[in-house]
This record gives structure tokens, C-alpha cells and sequence, in this order.
């Protein structure tokens, strides 16, 4: 019998790379320490088309020729479209002649048996059915190891699947310079280079250039593609070019293969992979943007009539056969983070690029769009009574996480439907607001508006009202009151008491930050009672947070607290995270002007975990700009600078204003810390501020918290606690000591005459005296008062 070695001699039949291979230095060194262990027999490289699995299979075959006795065969299946041929590329490749007598595959077990050596099958996704021909090869050959490249994975035993993805590149945002920054950029400007000598990255081209990697999805073949067109086009042009994306992405190299010198070519020769129904359910799926739960895709791309077991089915193919990708993602259930969430799924920009034409192409796209659209109305309508209650940050987080597609969505209806985007737009305001996307909401509720004019529907009345609140947080509060008083008025036709209420809680707001008290005290209170009237505790603590702020403003700091207390308790009560931050917040202020720094800065350290536990963003910005005040106030001139300056970062991205009564606090320790630095101190202070993270900034934040947490109160908040009486009760005692009788001090703290009384006996009796005139002397000798 003749060996397998003697029959093997010399075979390395395989193309050598010229070309370093550039941005895979790590999946080359994976694959290369895989193969070295004995109980690696098959690994197989899946990825899109287009993601280099070729490329990185021949490396692999290079660097590691030297450690097969009998060398290394690479058979391309490229043109093979028949499984039962593939034994005869094999065989071709090997040296083996087809005779009529012999069965070729035990040839070629007989052939292999006792050789060592590395077997590399290219494009194995067309002609996947001739997989049980590896496993009889590797069940016969102890010493055999194979690559696969192919899009699906085989499913066989003792496989390794290692999935090829695209180059890394520099997230959105980030800090690209002339150095080398990321796979993709290098293999860009590598490919530049080839097209025009001189190319070199530069700190005035690098950021465009990663741009350029991240529109074409980090692909290799997609980014030599668009490299190829520096000849002619500087980066700037080119990226304003690739959208669409696919047009530009031609005009591949002469010696590649055909489905390798167009990204489109290279997408179709998977397409044209999938049975109708996957290439049905493929081109329904690029409907979405940024990706989709497993419900979403059943609701917009099923058929309906089959539970969703067709769609499960069919996103695991287009899953196995890379055209869709499941998405890591960490949060929960409804958003929340965690393990254990909604499974997602997502295509390559590219990859949807396709999809949409082949859509766009078909006679459902209207239909698919409109399905869309109707399912992401129906889970923001769903979602809309949640954002402000206890499972408020679940619900944000999913609508963010889904934004994108809400986007899409109100795009679509916007031409199609005018009344599903109004719906979108008004179901979507208080998420715009929360989240501070506070520019794009006014502009979908201004397009919402026009489809809505002089409609007097809850639709029209709820648009009117989210735009009220986010022209107010603009600065344009004449817009803001006139839609407010628009929005009112048709709640009230309506005799909707809950709608009427919101629409008087935000004229309230819009009239507090203008200093007009007396008409925000009324919009409040009548709020306040018609959310009582309907027992909405959450919406009743907000109206009441309000109530104390207008008190505040006044001036009336001992009110602003009771009230500010109630709400308190009434937000912690309903387990409302965004309402007991407003009221944390407000009391911060109340402290913090009384001159009670470690108080304030605690309050401001309270509303400040709530706003980040909610993702608040403007709540965030009062914060910070608060904690700066306490900084400010207590000396420490240079951190209060950087916080401002990161405060006022974070309201321009957002869209808002500093306002009424928290501006107050703001101008005057703004100046201060001016005066106290000096102009130029306070220039770099200010502006290492806004260059600051939020996550930096909240750290810098912290630090004000935990250092006037170590410095004691006010001397005579501690002789006043030192001699035993409470908070309240030194608010009754500065009271008394204003000349106010006990009906006075009850109405102005909101508490009973009877509850005055109480508090001042417990005084008597603490101090040890029988009046209250006596109470007033002994206080004011101890430095109480």
C-alpha cells in the first residue's frame, strides 16, 4: 500500500498572500493557537461577505505551513455549485485522478490516512450539503486538520465556529489623530497609499477617514473599495458620497472574483443562497434600523398565521448564514439592564442597504412600512403611561434603545399617514424631554403640529403640550405659553382632567422660570387638586415639588421646605425616583441658600442618584450646577469653575436653559467664583469643565458631597440640635421669633394651628422656659436665633 506521505510530496497547493495582512494580528494568532491543539480538528470562519474569511484563512495557512509534515491544500469552492463535486475539487487539488473503477471518497481516506496535513475549503456556504464528506475525512484521517471559510457554519461535530467580524474602528466621537488609530483605518489608508502615493492620515483627516470605516461597517473588502476612490476624491468628498452607500462601493480589482468587486456583488451571492421565503423575511427585515427584538420581527416580517415559529426559524438561518447578527446586549426585561433581556437582531449597514433595495423592489415595501410604523406607535403608547412612574427607566431605556427605529417610523408616517406620526410625536414628548433630546423633539413636534392644525383631538391636544414644554426649555417661551394655553384649551373641551392637568403643570413650569410666582402658585394648585382629584400620587408629588419652588423663589424658604418635605414623602411613598429627585433637588436649593452647605450638598448627593438612576438629563445639569454653588460657597473656587463649565456643556448638548428660580443661585456663585480666580483662572477652569465626561463630571460632583459631608453645619443649627429641637420645630421657633401668631406659622409652613401648638410646647419645654418670649431670649442668648 503506498503512504499517504510518499503520495502527498510536496502538495502546498495554495495561493501565498504578498499583501501583510492588516487589522487582524489577534484573529491570526487565535486561529494559529487553535489549530496547534490536537482536539482542533475543524474550525470554521464565518462572517459576511466581504469580511475577509479568505484572506485570513490563507495567513493562517502560511504561518503555519512549517508544522504539517505534508503541507498545506487550499481548494476553492468558488465555482463549485453542485455538493457532489466537491470530493473531486478536493481530490483535484490533492493530485488524485478520477478513475470509473474507484469510488473517489475512499481514495481519499486511503490517500489521507496517515498524512498530516492542513486542509483549507474556501466557499463552502453554496455547497454546504457535501459537509458529512469532512466529517468521513476527519473520522478517517487522525492526523487531518481542516478551514473552512464559509458565510453559514457546517454543524458538525468537533467543529469550532470562529466568527470573523468586521476590523475594529474608533466609536463615534472619539478621539482619532494622525497616529495609527484601528484596523480599519490602517487598512484605509493602506489601500489609499496604492491608489495615491502621497496619502498620509493627519490629525485634519483622521476623524473623516474613521468616519468613512464606520459608514461602510468596518468590511475589509467594502473599506479597500472605498479606499480606491482617494485617486479621485479627498476623504470629505468621499464621505459625503457613501450614502447610499452601495453605488460607490464598485470597480473591485480585475483579479478578484466576481462577487468581490462590488459590495453588492458580494451581498447578492448570499441572497441568492437563501430559499424565497428567507429572502422574503431578509428584505422585511432591513425595515428596521439599529435592529429589532424577535417580537418586533414577528409582528412586522411574519406572516401572522404561524405563532412566530416561521420567523424563529428563519432569523436562524439568516442568523447562520451572517446576513443578521444577534446583538450582545445588557439590559433586561423592558430595557432594564441585566442579564437575561429581549433577544435583538441587527443587520451591517451595508447588508440593510441591500436589503432595502430588494424591498424597495418588491410590490410589499408600502405595506412592510406601514407595519412598522403601526407596531412602534403601539409600544410607544404602551410605554408612554410608564415613563414618569416606578418603572420609569425600563421604559426610557427600551424607547432608547429603539429610537432609532422610532425615528424611521415617524419619518415613513410623516409621508404616509399624518395621523399615526402625530400619535408617535405626542406619545414621545416626555421621552424626548427626559432624555434630553430636546432639539429633535421640538422638531417632530413642530412637523407633528402641521398635520394636526386646528384638530381638537387628544392627539393634537398632547403634541401641543410636549411642544410647550420643549420650546419653554429652548428659551422661547412665547411659543412655549401659546401652545401650553392651546393644549389647555382643548383638554378642557375634552373634559379631560387629567390631560388639563398636565397642560396647567407645564404652563406652571413656563411662568416659575419667568419669575411670574403668583400665576405659577395658581396653575400649580389647580393642577395639584385636579391630580389629587384623580388620585394620581406621582403627578400630585410633582405639583407639590413645584408649589415649594415657587415658595423658594419668593423667598419664603421655611414654606418652600414644608411643602417640599410633603412631596418628598409622597414621591418615596409611590417609589417615584424622578419625582423625590425634584424634590431632593429643591430642598438642596432651600439649604443651601440658608446657608447650610453639608444639608445641601447631602439633598444634592440624594437627587443626584435618583437622576441617574432614571437617566434624567436636564435633573442631572441642576444638580451639577447646584453642587458647583455649594463648592462655590464653600471656598473651593476651582473645582466650583469646572463644574459649571460641565453643566453648561451638558445643557447646550441637550438644549436648555438655565431658568428661574435655580438661575438665581447660578449667576450669583458663577460670579464668585470669577471675582475669587481672577479671569484667566477661571477661563482654564471653566474650560477643562466643558471638556469634562458627564461621568467624569458626576465624579467631580461626588467629591463636593463627600467633602462637605466632613464640615459641620451652621453654628446655629447645631446649638439648635444640641439643645434638642428639630428641624421643624427651629422653623416655628425663627417664626415666633418674626412676630407670627400660631395661625400664621400654620398657614405659612401648611400645617394645622393645633400642630403649631404642639411644636411650641415641645420648645418650652426643651429649653426650659414657660413662654414663648422666654423662649426667644434663652434661644437668642445661646446663638440659637
Amino acid at each position: 500500500m503506498i503512504s499517504g506521505m510518499s503520495l502527498l510530496h510536496d502538495i502546498d497547493a495554495f495561493p501565498v498572500p504578498r499583501s501583510p495582512l492588516i487589522g487582524r494580528e489577534r484573529d491570526l494568532a487565535a486561529l494559529c493557537d487553535l489549530l496547534r491543539r490536537d482536539e482542533t480538528p475543524l474550525v470554521t470562519l464565518t462572517g459576511p461577505g466581504g469580511v475577509g474569511k479568505t484572506r485570513l484563512a490563507l495567513h493562517v495557512a502560511a504561518d503555519l505551513r512549517a508544522s504539517y509534515r505534508d503541507g498545506v491544500a487550499f481548494v476553492s469552492l468558488a465555482a463549485t455549485v453542485d455538493p457532489a463535486l466537491v470530493a473531486s475539487a478536493v481530490a483535484q487539488v490533492l493530485g488524485v485522478r478520477e478513475n470509473v473503477r474507484d469510488h473517489l471518497v475512499p481514495r481519499l481516506k486511503i490517500l489521507l490516512a496517515e498524512a498530516q496535513i492542513l486542509l483549507v475549503l474556501d466557499n463552502v456556504e453554496q455547497v454546504v450539503e457535501a459537509s458529512p464528506l469532512v466529517s468521513d475525512l476527519l473520522a478517517a484521517c487522525p492526523h487531518l486538520q481542516v478551514v473552512v471559510t464559509s458565510r453559514i457554519r457546517l454543524r458538525l461535530s468537533g467543529e469550532v465556529d470562529y466568527p470573523v467580524s468586521p476590523l475594529s474602528v474608533p466609536e463615534k466621537g472619539a478621539w482619532v489623530d494622525a497616529s495609527p488609530a484601528s484596523g480599519a483605518v490602517d487598512l484605509f489608508v493602506a489601500r489609499a497609499r496604492a491608489v495615491r502615493p502621497g496619502f498620509a492620515l493627519t490629525v485634519e483627516n483622521a476623524g473623516v477617514v474613521a468616519d468613512i470605516c464606520r459608514r461602510v461597517d468596518a468590511l475589509p473588502l467594502a473599506i479597500e473599495l472605498a479606499a480606491a476612490r482617494v485617486a479621485v476624491l479627498s476623504p470629505d468628498q468621499l464621505l459625503r458620497r457613501l450614502e447610499p452607500r452601495l453605488p460607490l462601493l464598485t470597480d473591485g480589482r480585475r483579479d478578484s472574483p466576481a462577487r468581490q468587486r462590488t459590495m453588492r456583488d458580494a451581498i447578492a451571492w448570499s441572497y441568492d443562497l437563501l430559499t424565497p421565503g428567507e429572502q422574503t423575511l431578509f428584505r422585511r427585515l432591513a425595515v428596521f434600523t439599529g435592529g429589532c427584538t424577535f417580537e418586533a420581527a414577528d409582528a412586522v416580517a411574519g406572516t401572522g398565521d404561524d405563532a412566530g415559529t416561521g420567523v424563529f426559524a428563519g432569523i436562524t438561518s439568516l442568523v447562520d448564514q451572517s446576513l443578521v447578527r444577534p446583538v450582545e446586549d445588557d439590559r433586561g426585561e423592558g430595557g432594564d439592564r441585566g442579564p437575561g433581556g429581549p433577544a435583538r437582531f441587527t443587520m451591517l449597514e451595508t447588508i440593510r442597504e441591500y436589503g432595502l433595495e430588494r424591498l424597495d423592489g418588491s410590490d410589499e415595501a408600502a405595506a412592510i412600512r406601514d407595519r412598522h410604523a403601526a407596531y412602534y406607535l403601539d409600544l410607544a403608547e404602551r410605554i408612554e403611561p410608564d415613563l414618569l412612574g416606578a418603572g420609569g427607566r425600563a421604559s426610557l431605556l427600551t424607547l432608547e434603545r429603539e429610537h432609532d427605529n422610532l425615528r424611521a417610523a415617524l419619518v415613513w408616517s410623516a409621508r404616509s399617514d399624518g395621523a399615526t406620526m402625530v400619535r408617535l410625536a405626542g406619545a414621545l414628548w416626555r421621552f424626548w424631554y427626559a432624555r434630553g433630546h430636546h432639539g429633535e423633539g421640538r422638531s417632530w413636534l413642530r412637523a407633528a403640529l402641521a398635520h394636526s392644525l386646528n384638530a381638537s383631538t387628544p392627539s393634537a391636544a398632547k403634541v401641543l403640550v410636549g411642544a410647550a414644554l420643549l420650546e419653554h426649555g429652548s428659551g422661547d417661551d412665547a411659543s412655549g405659553m401659546a401652545r401650553g394655553e392651546e393644549s389647555l384649551a382643548i383638554y378642557r373641551q375634552l373634559d379631560d382632567r387629567s390631560g388639563t392637568a398636565i397642560a396647567l403643570y407645564v404652563l406652571g413650569k413656563i411662568a416659575e422660570s419667568a419669575g411670574d410666582y403668583d400665576q405659577a402658585e395658581t396653575r400649580f394648585s389647580e393642577a395639584c387638586s385636579l391630580f389629587q382629584s384623580e388620585d394620581d400620587a406621582v403627578w400630585t408629588g410633582l405639583a407639590l415639588d413645584h408649589l415649594g419652588s415657587v415658595a423658594y423663589g419668593r423667598g419664603d424658604h421655611g414654606r418652600a421646605r414644608d411643602v417640599l418635605e410633603e412631596a418628598l414623602t409622597l414621591q418615596r411613598g409611590t417609589g417615584h425616583a424622578y419625582g423625590a429627585a425634584v424634590s431632593l433637588l429643591y430642598l438642596g436649593h432651600v439649604a443651601l441658600t440658608g446657608g447650610d452647605h453639608a444639608t445641601a450638598a447631602r439633598r444634592y448627593g440624594e437627587s443626584l442618584a435618583h437622576w441617574r438612576d432614571v437617566d434624567m438629563r436636564p435633573g442631572i445639569v441642576e444638580v451639577l450646577s447646584g453642587l458647583a454653588s455649594v463648592a462655590a460657597t464653600r471656598g473651593d473656587a476651582e473645582r466650583a469653575g469646572r463644574l459649571f463649565g460641565a453643566a453648561e456643556t451638558m445643557r447646550q448638548s441637550i438644549g436648555v436653559l438655565a431658568r428661574l428660580p435655580e438661575l438665581s443661585l447660578y449667576e450669583r456663585d458663577a460670579q464668585r467664583v470669577r471675582h475669587d480666580l481672577g479671569e484667566a483662572r477661571f477661563a482654564v477652569a471653566w474650560d477643562t469643565g466643558r471638556a469634562m465626561t458627564p461621568e467624569h463630571a458626576m465624579a467631580e460632583a461626588a467629591a463636593v458631597v463627600s467633602a462637605a459631608a466632613t464640615r459641620p453645619g451652621t453654628t446655629a443649627e447645631k446649638d439648635g440640635i444640641a439643645a434638642g429641637l428639630t428641624p421643624r420645630e427651629l422653623d416655628v421657633l425663627r417664626l415666633i421669633g418674626q412676630g407670627q401668631s400660631n395661625q400664621e406659622i400654620a398657614d405659612r409652613l401648611f400645617i394645622s394651628a393645633r400642630t403649631v401648638a404642639n411644636h411650641v410646647s415641645n420648645i418650652l419645654a426643651k429649653i426650659g422656659v414657660r413662654s414663648s418670649r422666654a423662649a426667644l431670649a434663652e434661644a437668642r442668648r445661646r446663638g440659637i436665633l
